[in-house]
């Protein structure tokens, strides 16, 4: 492999992390736009309790997502292999924790089954897995053309009815109130 070669494939890995990395913030932040930038418009997603197309997981993620009050996507341990040009099989490790509020029935369902349709109060969960992708590279753009979730385990435990944080701490927010999109504002980047 050439220098020019070796140099094209870490800009091609650095294309492939940033789109994992912005399907983490996306989810997080509810930016549904931003989540679904990183997929073509044909791509197919097998997300446990989903499998289908990508506009009907974004759908599916929006509704399960009205009831976890907080999200946080932690996705690492990024293995990527070329099988051509244009053409990339990546594995990612991710580990996910929801906060579930009272109002989450729909959600609970969602991932917990009938065991969890009678529990009001707030919940955590923390799931463990792996995103195993196809990415392809199409108009000069790696996205995903199918991801299949890996799941190696979960986690539920009850969870306090509020956050205690101390005053004056910045809490994290599901929308463009999140001190992110401000950061983003005074340093003139769009949001």
């Amino acid at each position: 492999m050439t220098r020019e070669e070796r140099i094209q494939r870490l800009l091609d890995k650095d294309d492939i992390e940033t789109a994992l990395q912005t399907w983490s913030t996306g989810v997080a932040r509810k930016d549904w736009d931003k989540v679904r930038s990183v997929f073509h418009a044909q791509a197919t997603d097998a997300h446990g309790v989903f499998d289908g197309g990508v506009d009907q997981m974004l759908q599916w993620q929006q509704r399960h997502h009205q009831g976890v009050v907080q999200s946080v996507h932690f996705v690492g341990g990024v293995q990527i292999e070329f099988a051509g040009p244009d053409l990339a099989l990546s594995e990612a490790y991710v580990i996910a924790f929801h906060r579930y509020g009272k109002d989450a029935t729909q959600a609970r369902l969602d991932i917990f089954g009938p065991q969890a349709e009678d529990q009001v109060k707030p919940l955590l969960s923390q799931i463990v897995g792996r995103y195993i992708d196809r990415f392809e590279r199409r108009d000069g753009m790696w996205k995903i053309a199918k991801r299949v979730t890996a799941f190696e385990w979960i986690r539920l435990e009850d969870a306090p009815w509020q956050i205690p944080f101390q005053p004056g701490w910045q809490s994290a927010q599901r929308d463009r109130s999140d001190p992110i999109y401000a950061m983003r504002r005074e340093l003139n980047l769009p949001e």
